[in-house]
């Protein structure tokens, strides 16, 4: 299985390492506040990187085009 990086903030499958700002965003349209799209990378790419990993901009880079369809 896969590891993903890039989520829709209105996912339900979002996960909670997506950092306080998403968090605080993801709130707001849980309570009904209207708030424009938006697509996170989680903190787990970071810590990818900073581990050393080469290649995590690279994976992270084509999921997001994946994820706008922009490839």
């Amino acid at each position: 299985m896969a590891t993903h990086y890039v989520f829709d903030l209105r996912d339900p499958a979002c996960p909670r390492s997506i950092g306080n700002k998403a968090e605080q965003l993801r709130l707001l349209q849980v309570q009904g506040f209207q708030t424009p799209a938006t697509w996170v990378c989680t903190c787990d790419a970071y810590l990818r990187y900073l581990a050393g990993d080469p290649d995590v901009g690279d994976v992270v880079r084509e999921e997001l085009l994946t994820t706008l369809d922009l490839t």
